[in-house]
């Protein structure tokens, strides 16, 4: 069945609580839905619908929040497809969402398909932090896609020399990388090692980068750092286009 949960005011998840609907095999996993006044995740907490090995659908996760969504200290929400069923959609609506050395992510691992990420806010703020869209090694179903709408601005930054964000879709599968979509104010990139990367490894092809953005777009690098930027790419190798 489906996990609703309606708060008014603040919801909070700490020390590796979880809130988790899987399906074991043929049978689809239910929609986890949480709406609150503020949301917050820290200390390996996590929000997590999967598909299982056989045909069975994901379910979709629906956060809403009119606050600040924050996901920090190695906290994630996932969805995941382990065989032909597809993986759920991940779809956020907040005023402000702040991802802090953590990761929100979907991934495939057979013949489903990956679900799509969809993060609508007035601003998202990656420190350390990461948003993610698979097809692993092995997998056949393409790798979702990454969709991010802000009113205001999209910032990329690092916390230290070896903790960067990234924007990501890629596929190590036989099926196709997912697109990245930006609708933006302002897309701010900091130095050392902040990325936005549609990436193949095997024969699919990498998805596309579209950003638009209605102020300015914004990259930093620095002598010495790691490099910061938006890339496409092919793996040495790799049959599949970039």
């Amino acid at each position: 069945g489906d996990i609703v949960i309606n708060v008014a005011g603040t919801m909070s998840m700490d020390g590796f609580s979880k809130i988790t609907s899987q399906a074991p095999s043929d049978a689809d996993a239910g929609r986890i839905q949480v709406s609150a006044g503020a949301l917050a995740l820290t200390n390996g907490a996590e929000i997590n619908d999967s598909a299982g090995s056989g045909s069975g659908r994901g379910g979709e996760i629906a956060v809403t929040v009119a606050g600040a969504l924050s996901l920090d200290t190695a906290s994630n929400i996932i969805s995941r497809a382990f065989g032909g069923g597809d993986a759920g959609a991940i779809n956020l609506q907040a005023g402000t969402v702040n991802i802090t050395d953590s990761a929100i992510s979907t991934d495939t691992f057979g013949a489903g398909n990956g679900g799509a990420i969809s993060i609508q806010a007035g601003t998202v703020n990656l420190a350390g932090g990461s948003v993610s869209a698979a097809a692993s090694p092995g997998s056949s179903g393409n790798a979702g896609s990454i969709n991010i709408t802000t009113a205001s601005d999209l910032n990329l930054n690092s916390r230290n020399i070896v903790s960067f964000s990234a924007l990501t879709t890629s596929t190590e599968g036989a099926g196709r990388g997912g697109d990245i979509n930006l609708q933006v104010g302002r897309l701010n990139i900091g130095p050392n090692g902040n990325v936005i990367t549609a990436l193949t490894a095997t024969a699919g092809d990498a998805g596309n980068v579209n950003i638009t953005a209605t102020n300015s777009v914004l990259i930093q690098n620095s002598a010495g750092s790691l490099l910061s930027g938006i890339f496409t790419d092919t793996a040495n190798g790799a049959p599949g286009n970039g």
